[in-house]
């Protein structure tokens, strides 16, 4: 039973990695798709300093807040 579950889990997951899915001339423009879309959020994770918000520092309320004078006075 848990061998058959775990066999389709990696067949599904096979057939999405290598877009099976769809027919064989449309797989290279879905390879361009999946990887601009990939791209553009790794370039707005890195632009809007995404993992600053899975830290404790109190330099990330500054990434959105207006505050500068307020953290500077505070830093020293």
């Amino acid at each position: 039973m848990a061998g058959n579950v775990l066999r389709s889990l990696c067949g599904l997951l096979g057939a999405l990695v290598t877009l099976r899915f769809l027919p064989a001339p449309w797989r290279g423009a879905g390879f361009l798709a999946v990887g601009i879309v990939l791209g553009l959020a790794a370039f707005v994770f890195h632009v809007s300093r995404a993992a600053s918000y899975l830290s404790d520092d109190p330099e990330t309320c500054a990434n959105c807040h207006v505050m500068g004078p307020q953290y500077l006075t505070w830093q020293h």
